[in-house]
């Protein structure tokens, strides 16, 4: 790739990932070292030579609508420990004002009804788990614990037109008649389904309680008070870093590690649940900028919606992004040993900040040696995602 390519390119993510310094151009501090910052090229960055693929792969702001996933058994349940309802972080706030379904009979039956309908979407097309398990990502991590909106509630339907909801709708479509066989409400339905996609690929089976109650409309894009703050970019060309500030109420792909605490603390999670939910990338595929028409690239913030359908989908790991297992924790070791080829991984910035941070990689090399410590620090975090905004569950 020219220089010049490479500039244009930059130039327009970093446009899309709302920051004016590009996220591999300084190094994510270690935790604690909120100050000095080193204007370099990542000492742990992706291997020399960089190909237009491995640019290309991770630069870009992810748009994971699905990846094949193979049915499986069901998982083992797993028991959440200490996890309370709602999360510490919402301590004491109010739900959003929301309508929501009538409560079944039988919350238990109905739920089943929800499990049932994933396990029949897989097997008729097992490339929907990974595009499931973001619509539950993204409906419930979209959540302002200063006015006490969102969460879990079902409003991702009325945010599908959102550019970091790209391809949300169709894996939503999928669940219509899902929720209607239920009865449950939406943010119930879509819970539920999040935990068996997850369940469908070979992960841990999570118990979802019930009760969430339904948005009558879409949750707050940009934080009320954004939680961290700019710096002067220690970059040739200067500008601003906001990498370590957290002031939308999805996580930026740019996002640093002080970025990644600020996000995720103010909502309850702690480093190692934190680490666990960016375990969910051992599923799924994202859109790149492969395939985008050049002219695309000169002013793909105004032309995202036209121009990444032409976009090549990208596993985050390529060995078998089917299954939900660690194998992303033992790639992004092999990635930071620079032991990768071409091809092996397709990481995005907040991917590679785990490894580059000590305290994040000390979680990465635990569930890389034993997945079923991974499995149970995964249902933990999820079960804390799903409750994010939601209202004691039924009894």
């Amino acid at each position: 790739m020219s220089r010049r390519r490479a500039a244009v390119l930059a130039t327009s993510v970093a446009l899309l990932l709302v920051a004016p310094v590009h996220p591999y151009l300084a190094v994510p501090p270690t935790r604690g070292s909120q100050g000095a910052r080193t204007a370099r090229c990542a000492s742990a960055g992706a291997p020399d030579p960089v190909s237009r693929r491995v640019l290309l792969g991770n630069f870009v702001v992810p748009c994971l609508a699905g990846a094949a996933l193979l049915p499986s058994a069901a998982g083992a349940e797993v028991k959440v420990g200490s996890v309370s309802w709602p999360p510490a972080a919402g301590a004491g706030v109010p739900p959003a004002k929301a309508r929501g379904a009538a409560a079944p009979a039988d919350v238990e039956a109905a739920a089943e009804k929800v499990r049932a309908g994933v396990r029949e979407i897989v097997a008729g097309d097992p490339k929907k788990c990974a595009s499931i398990l973001r619509v539950a990502f993204h409906d419930a991590i979209a959540r302002d614990t200063v006015t006490g909106e969102g969460g879990a509630n079902g409003s991702i339907r009325f945010e599908l037109e959102r550019r970091e909801n790209y391809g949300v709708g169709k894996a939503l479509a999928l669940l219509e008649g899902v929720h209607a066989a239920s009865g449950l409400s939406w943010g119930d339905t879509i819970a539920i389904a999040g935990s068996e996609a997850v369940t469908a690929a070979g992960g841990p089976r999570v118990p979802v309680a019930t009760g969430r109650v339904d948005a009558d409309r879409g949750d707050p894009i940009k934080l009320k008070e954004p939680v961290g703050s700019c710096r002067e970019a220690t970059v040739p060309g200067g500008g601003r870093d906001c990498r370590g500030q957290a002031d939308a109420t999805i996580p930026s792909a740019g996002l640093d590690s002080d970025g990644l605490r600020n996000f995720f603390y103010r909502l309850g999670f702690d480093d190692e649940e934190l680490v666990a939910l960016m375990g969910g990338h051992t599923l799924g595929r994202w859109t790149s900028l492969l395939g985008v028409p050049k002219e695309c690239l000169k002013d793909l913030n105004s032309k995202w919606e036209r121009c990444l359908p032409y976009g090549e989908r990208l596993p985050f790991v390529a060995e078998d992004p089917d299954a939900f297992t660690n194998s992303y924790f033992k790639w992004l070791l092999k990635w930071n040993r620079r032991e990768i080829t071409n091809g092996d991984v397709h990481f995005i910035p907040t991917d590679v900040v785990l490894v580059v941070d000590d305290a994040f990689r000390a979680h990465v090399e635990a569930f890389a040696a034993d997945q079923p410590r991974f499995f149970v620090a995964w249902a933990r975090a999820y079960t804390r995602l799903v409750s994010l905004g939601a209202p004691p569950p039924r009894a």
